[in-house]
C-alpha cells in the first residue's frame, strides 16, 4: 500500500513539474504569438514574480531616434488555462493601481 501511495505522489509531482516547465517556456514564447499586443522588441523577460516587463515603444524609439516613442512601462504575467494570479501578483497589481511605484537609482562609488 505504501509503495502504491509513493508512486502516486511521485507521478503527481512529475506532472506538476512538467506543467511548470511548459508554462515557463510559454511565458518566453508569448511575445511571438500572433494575438500578443506588444512589440517583441519592447519586452524583457523577468520570470518572477511577474513574467514580462514591457517598455512600450522602446523598439520604435530606437528605430526613430525619438525618445518620445517610448511611452509606457507594463508589467505582464502570462497565464494559461485556468491559472490565476498568485497572492504576490495580486499585491503587485494593487500597488500599481494605487500608484505606489517609484524610481530608484543606486550608484556604486
Amino acid at each position: 500500500m505504501e509503495r502504491k501511495r509513493r508512486k502516486k505522489i511521485r507521478g503527481d509531482a512529475i506532472r506538476r513539474s512538467v506543467s511548470v516547465r511548459i508554462g515557463k517556456y510559454i511565458d518566453r514564447l508569448a511575445s511571438i504569438l500572433t494575438n500578443f499586443k506588444h512589440d517583441p522588441r519592447d519586452i524583457r523577460w523577468l520570470g518572477n514574480p511577474v513574467d514580462l516587463v514591457i517598455f512600450e515603444g522602446y523598439g520604435d524609439s530606437k528605430d526613430s531616434k525619438n525618445i518620445e516613442d517610448f511611452n509606457k512601462i507594463v508589467l505582464c504575467d502570462v497565464k494559461t488555462g485556468k491559472a490565476i494570479l498568485t497572492k504576490e501578483q495580486k499585491r503587485i497589481k494593487e500597488l500599481i493601481e494605487m500608484k505606489e511605484i517609484e524610481w530608484d537609482e543606486f550608484r556604486v562609488e
